[in-house]
């Protein structure tokens, strides 16, 4: 029995989106101390797993602060006052948190919010841990660099998967897939990346990828067409763009571009390495996070 055309067609539509990621399981991450990641940070983040028709769960770090041993400085001073004071405004803020959460609702039910209680400096590697086990992990920054942006460094390089990192002036915008920017270089951080966002860029009305020219020595131009090809395999239309580094390192290359066009997300990899036992970013990558032009998807 011969299959017609349609019939062909169809049959490779269904079996190429059965085959295709989804984002199912989207994951917030909630800093309650020093700096409180602020409420917006929720109703940015329900709104994101709504439009991808996700599952929203939110990890809530309580910070256990601890008065120092110093009988002098706790006479004078009285730390373990000022200590408990700390503590119990953590612990507050957790609380909003989850009764934040309590009202909200997904595609698959209920938000739910665990809070872990833990010293400050285990975080980074506690959000690692626990973003291994999701689809996407959202980070929000604040408007002061802070410990938001060493959780979002952690998650790219431990976490196995993505981090979506969300400057404080996009907390109170809706989010949106429409026009997303990829940044393309040959690198496997990048190639990681946009696998990562594949069902993201699926969504897009426009997609461009972006190759920084006169900057580096890199094979990105001649792939360029390859890429776009992989694209359209999985159902994204995409548009090559080049941009003359000019002398401009490529992080600000990236941060002009995406900002003068307005993009609603920039798709990139995450370039780091070891010295010692120091983590070094890249300079792209560093100068990124520093200044999320818009919202961020980074994987390494």
């Amino acid at each position: 029995m011969r299959m017609g055309a349609r019939s062909l067609n169809n049959a490779s539509g269904m079996l190429l989106s059965r085959r295709m990621p989804h984002v199912r399981d989207v994951l917030l991450q909630l800093v309650t101390y020093p700096d409180p990641v602020p409420d917006e940070a929720l109703s940015w983040a329900h709104q994101f797993s709504q439009l991808l028709e996700a599952s929203l769960s939110l990890e809530i770090f309580e910070v256990d602060i601890q008065a120092p041993s110093n009988p002098l400085a706790n006479a004078l001073l009285n730390l373990p006052a000022m200590a408990a004071a700390q503590r119990a405004r953590s612990a507050e803020t957790a609380r909003r948190y989850t009764a934040l959460a309590s009202g909200l609702e997904t595609h698959f039910g209920s938000v739910a919010a665990v809070t872990t209680i833990c010293s400050g400096h285990d975080i980074p590697s506690l959000a690692a841990r626990t973003a291994r086990l999701r689809d996407v992990a959202v980070v929000p920054l604040l408007a002061s660099l802070g410990q938001q942006q060493d959780v979002a460094e952690a998650i790219a390089f431990g976490g196995g998967g993505p981090v979506l990192v969300v400057p404080a002036e996009s907390l109170g915008e809706r989010p949106s897939l429409r026009r997303i920017v990829v940044a393309w270089d040959f690198g496997a951080p990048a190639a990681s990346a946009i696998a990562h966002a594949m069902p993201l860029l699926r969504r897009a009305e426009e997609v461009v990828v972006l190759i920084v020219v006169n900057e580096k020595s890199i094979p990105a131009t001649s792939s360029a067409s390859r890429l776009a090809l992989r694209l359209a395999l999985n159902d994204v239309n995409a548009r090559v763009y080049e941009e003359d580094a000019s002398g401009r390192k490529i992080g600000e290359v990236l941060s002009a571009y995406v900002a003068g066009q307005r993009f609603d997300l920039l798709v990139m990899g995450a370039f780091g390495h070891s010295r010692m036992s120091e983590f070094i970013l890249g300079g792209a990558t560093r100068s990124v996070l520093q200044a999320p032009p818009c919202p961020v998807l980074m994987a390494h």
